[in-house]
């Protein structure tokens, strides 16, 4: 019974043990779109990008809520985008 224990758990650490293939990060290019509407409003650099954890809980507050106030103006943009788009 014991020989069979040790089998099956040499067996399940062996397979644990295999190395499998990393996976493999698959890059495109984000086609515009089909419609006249002007150019699409590019991704920017949002302030909370520049946070390094070092700051106090006041200057994060802050940081955090510029950073709110231009992710909410972006999707504005992308919004009204999507929605003359999709009128054309």
């Amino acid at each position: 019974m014991r020989a069979a224990a040790a089998a099956v758990a040499a067996l399940l650490c062996a397979a644990c043990a295999t190395e499998g293939v990393a996976p493999a990060v698959v890059k495109e290019a984000t086609p515009e779109p089909p419609c006249d509407a002007g150019k699409a409003p590019r991704a920017r650099t949002y302030p909370a990008d520049t946070l390094t954890g070092q700051e106090d809980i006041y200057q994060m507050g802050v940081v955090l809520w510029a950073d709110r106030l231009e992710r909410r103006a972006y999707q504005r943009e992308a919004e009204a985008f999507i929605a003359e788009c999709a009128r054309r």
